[in-house]
């Protein structure tokens, strides 16, 4: 299934640009998108440059940025062989940077746990993890690997106290009954990051397949093809791998199905 033009790679460079402009917005860089970050997925993965993001305070490179947001996985648990290999060389060009702060910076909270498990695996380093699970950085390269959920989109199908959703949320929703596929809507609004300045914004909330972004997610995922009503009969990810916290709702709801 080809990739919805909606989630294509400058879309998700764009929102978490934003996103870090909030994050860092006390360490005085100038955030910019790279160029080479609007080539085609191809001429990105013959570049050897890959940042997505470069972060300069004066005329120096402080920060680098790069965002890994292609979902592919098998098993719902493990990144593919080309990914994983495609991945380990970005984090391998983010180690070569002399620059003060380097980022890896995961969409998809499936990739970003699969994606730790693999490093703890494989690194005598202990990883460094921080009050919040979604970021971790190994001390002896400086490399701070975080999750920043993209795409996320406005609550306007479910009783949910939350007015945005992300992917993996819609998705816990439906395994626990929350939510029926069937009665997914086909479009819904694309939102940007959450406590940004309008006039700071470049992207604005937009209508998007959100149907057609699910299902490819979904595929994408490592999950099983076909009537995504019966993901609910799937064992949801628990520990590390696990998707976000399903959206609280405002009256109580009968579980369908234990996950």
């Amino acid at each position: 299934m080809k990739k919805p033009k909606e989630i294509l790679h400058p879309k998700a460079v764009r929102y978490v640009l934003e996103k870090l402009e909030v994050d860092l917005k006390n360490s005085d860089l100038e955030l910019g998108m790279n160029k080479k970050t609007f080539l085609s997925s191809k001429e990105r993965d013959a570049n050897e440059d890959t940042i997505d993001i470069i972060g300069l305070q004066g005329s120096t490179k402080e920060a680098v940025i790069i965002v890994a947001d292609d979902v592919k996985l098998k098993n719902r648990t493990e990144i593919t062989n080309t990914t994983k290999r495609n991945i380990l060389s970005k984090y391998a060009l983010l180690q070569q940077k002399k620059s003060r702060l380097k980022f890896l910076i995961f969409t998809d909270p499936g990739m970003y746990f699969a994606f730790r498990t693999h490093m703890e695996n494989i690194s005598d380093e202990k990883l460094i993890v921080e009050h919040n699970p979604q970021r971790f950085h190994f001390k002896s390269n400086g490399i701070t690997v975080q999750l920043i959920e993209f795409p996320v989109f406005e609550n306007t199908f479910t009783d949910a106290q939350s007015q945005r959703l992300t992917f993996s949320q819609i998705l816990v929703a439906i395994q626990h009954g929350f939510i029926n596929y069937a009665e997914l809507p086909e479009t819904g609004i694309m939102l940007p990051p959450p406590n940004v300045k309008e006039q700071d914004l470049v992207s604005k909330p937009e209508k998007a397949r959100l149907k057609q972004i699910f299902n490819y997610l979904f595929e994408n995922s490592g999950h099983e093809s076909g009537d995504k009503s019966k993901s609910s009969k799937s064992k949801s990810n628990k520990g590390s791998g696990g998707p976000s916290s399903p959206p609280r709702v405002k009256r109580k709801v009968k579980q369908t199905v234990r996950p």
